[in-house]
């Protein structure tokens, strides 16, 4: 079946692997006023403007080195979120995950691999916060961080490729 393409609206967030979350976090909130909107353990976290904003804006994923995990496009609703994945990820030929809905965010989301191995995102329907004074922040159980539905998370999807070691060439 031919899918029309999304039409992406915005950029809304990005995600990087950092080696120490919560530090990048402090950088976030102390340098640069943002909030702590959720998080799950030391492991992956979320941050937010304070006023108007998006559940997060960068959020940042644990690894041995520093990288970029993904960029997050938001579409119009979850039903161009599945189409314009399903057929993005079919152009691809990569890896992808979704459609699913985040526990975090609560968005519904479709990841599709690019070919250096980092990911993209469509989504729609993320949490938003009016004032971020009113926000209560979430330390959630790691088990329960991800997705509160969807497929089989991808064996490569926390893969920091930025991080491995280069191949000496012969």
């Amino acid at each position: 079946m031919q899918y029309p393409p999304a039409c992406p609206l915005r950029l809304g967030h990005v995600l990087l692997f950092t080696p120490d979350v919560m530090a990048s976090v402090a950088f976030m909130t102390e340098a640069l006023g943002m909030g702590l909107a959720d998080h799950a353990q030391d492991v992956i976290a979320f941050c937010c403007a304070r006023k108007d904003s998006d559940h997060h804006v960068v959020a940042f994923a644990k690894s041995a080195g520093v990288g970029f995990h993904h960029a997050s496009f938001q579409v119009s609703d979850p039903d161009e979120v599945g189409r314009g994945g399903r057929a993005l990820a079919d152009k691809a030929a990569r890896g992808d995950w979704g459609c699913g809905r985040h526990t975090i965010g609560s968005n519904f989301f479709h990841y599709i691999q690019d070919p250096w191995g980092s990911w993209f995102e469509y989504y729609a329907d993320l949490d938003f916060i009016d004032d971020y004074a009113l926000w209560k922040s979430t330390n959630y159980d790691l088990a329960d961080s991800l997705a509160s539905w969807g497929p089989k998370l991808p064996d490569d999807f926390v893969h920091n490729y930025e991080a491995e070691p280069v191949a000496a060439s012969a």
